[in-house]
């Protein structure tokens, strides 16, 4: 009986001192915390490391040529504030100014009456050698392509503004209204 008595009065001495069920549910929640505490340190860690900068350089029609640190996903309008904005001589209408950069690119602003040659008028040259980039070609120059007019042009770049750069060319027919037969005219004369 003495036996009973004890651990009758041991557990009324963990329940009235908080070591019964809100004890445990306290140790619970203090780990729980922990947890949490963890997964957000390790969350800030990998966002720090997604949120490095690109780096552009702008040259040409602008105030400040020169090379820009950017956030992924920036677009050519904000490298040219970044870059003290155009200068009066600049053929801001060559240019697509809401296409998205990539890292390392480079984007060359055409002076008006600069001839307005597509091979490098408005984003990075959008050609290699004599084959157009289909990743930074703007639509006039996409438009260069055989059975490539200005609808399937606008695809192209609607395409690369939702999905980001063409892996390889093949990826092209992934463009609505660009199928074999289309893909197969322009193969040579495309690169990425």
């Amino acid at each position: 009986m003495k036996k009973i008595f004890s651990l009758f009065l041991a557990i009324l001495i963990l329940l009235f001192t908080g070591c019964g069920e809100d004890g445990i549910l306290l140790a619970q929640d203090t780990e729980s915390r922990q947890v949490q505490k963890e997964v957000a340190s390790e969350e800030n860690e990998e966002a720090a490391l997604s949120n490095e900068p690109m780096y552009v350089y702008i040259c040409g029609e602008v105030m400040e040529p020169g090379v820009y640190p950017l956030p992924e996903h920036s677009r050519i309008y904000e490298l040219v504030e970044m870059a003290g904005g155009l200068t009066e001589d600049a053929a801001p209408e060559s240019v697509n100014m809401a296409q998205e950069l990539t890292d390392g690119q480079m984007i060359n602003i055409p002076a008006a009456g600069d001839g307005q040659e597509l091979s490098q008028s408005a984003v990075e040259d959008g050609t290699d050698g004599d084959k157009v980039n289909i990743n930074t070609a703007s639509k006039d120059l996409l438009m260069t392509l055989n059975g490539i007019g200005e609808t399937k042009a606008d695809s192209i770049l609607s395409y690369r503004e939702q999905n980001g750069p063409f892996d390889s060319t093949e990826d092209l027919m992934q463009v609505d209204g660009i199928g074999q037969g289309t893909y197969s005219k322009i193969k040579d004369m495309i690169t990425i």
